[in-house]
């Protein structure tokens, strides 16, 4: 990590977050000439079928990277891992809630409550990724200019971003718990680990209530699927392709990425607005909230419209 991966690579969290979990509980005190083609697939074909796709696919990269690296370095004589495939591939997903279907998941994420329902509310405000949002530290929340200014280095593309923060999102982070002397806003450790992930109980929570509420079974979707219905949806809104890519935090290529500076902050805020709008519940006429009949219960993706776009 000190000498390859921190100073080289942007996918440190992510390289920290597979030892933490599957490299180091398996292999950590192991010899890595010890390790055997055989032990690893079998470990692989279980993280496929009990875990993720993901977590299989990143322990093979890198359980590998690393040995190639001790093979490159002196440390070890030969990567015990060497012909052994990916044991899947990613494949780009393409589900979108429908407008029923993401006023139900708020209106049990606002019940759920920090940190985890906190967490959801704040993914589906800002279209973050899921890391992005949970990492958020006190400093880098801009108050006087309702915005959240991440890092390079804790950002995907490796560049300072800032993500606009419509009124209600500033609302929920200004009104998260006070932590000690922890810099991270949503955690569960007071402050001093970030909550990397909404925890698999209440996950299952969230899905379960939002049916009921919804009143019938929803195919699946992951937190991840939040991002590309922000995205899908703004569309429908009319909101401009590459302002939608600006909201997500996609690199823009070209000489706009060289010469073009400009932050988009106020725009990505409006385009974030005429979302929440649609998300939000409306006053009724009693004064109690109600929401507006969903006119689109069915996923806005359909043939092409919309399949390749919006995957970071």
């Amino acid at each position: 990590m000190e000498t390859h991966v921190t100073p080289r690579l942007k996918s440190e969290r992510t390289a920290k977050w597979v030892f933490k979990e599957f490299i180091r509980p398996k292999w950590g005190d192991r010899s890595p000439e010890g390790i055997t083609k055989q032990e690893v697939t079998k470990e692989l074909d279980r993280l496929l079928s009990r875990k993720s796709k993901a977590a299989a696919i990143e322990t093979r990269k890198w359980l590998s990277s690393m040995l190639n690296w001790a093979v490159d370095s002196g440390r070890i004589q030969f990567n015990p891992l060497i012909g052994i495939k990916a044991p899947a591939r990613f494949t780009a997903r393409e589900r979108v809630l429908s407008m029923a279907e993401a006023r139900a998941v708020w209106a049990v994420a606002a019940e759920m409550g920090y940190p985890s329902g906190t967490l959801v509310q704040l993914l589906m405000l800002t279209a973050c990724r899921l890391r992005e949002i949970a990492s958020v530290q006190t400093s880098w929340v801009d108050t006087v200019n309702s915005c959240i200014v991440v890092p390079g280095k804790s950002y995907k593309t490796g560049d300072l971003t800032v993500v606009a923060l419509v009124p209600r999102a500033l609302e929920i982070l200004n009104n998260l718990p006070k932590h000690g002397d922890g810099d991270f806003l949503i955690s569960s450790t007071n402050g001093y680990r970030p909550l990397y992930t909404v925890t698999p109980s209440s996950l299952r929570k969230l899905k379960e209530d939002s049916q009921k509420r919804l009143g019938r079974a929803m195919d699946h979707w992951t937190l991840h699927d939040l991002r590309r219905t922000v995205a899908t949806h703004m569309a429908r809104l009319s909101v401009d392709e590459i302002l939608i890519e600006r909201v997500l935090g996609h690199r823009i290529g070209g000489v706009r990425a060289v010469y073009n500076r400009y932050r988009y902050l106020e725009e990505k805020r409006a385009a974030l607005a005429l979302w929440t709008v649609e998300l939000l519940p409306s006053s009724g006429p009693d004064g109690g909230s109600r929401y507006e009949p969903a006119n689109d219960d069915r996923p806005w993706v359909q043939g092409s419209l919309f399949q390749a776009g919006f995957e970071g």
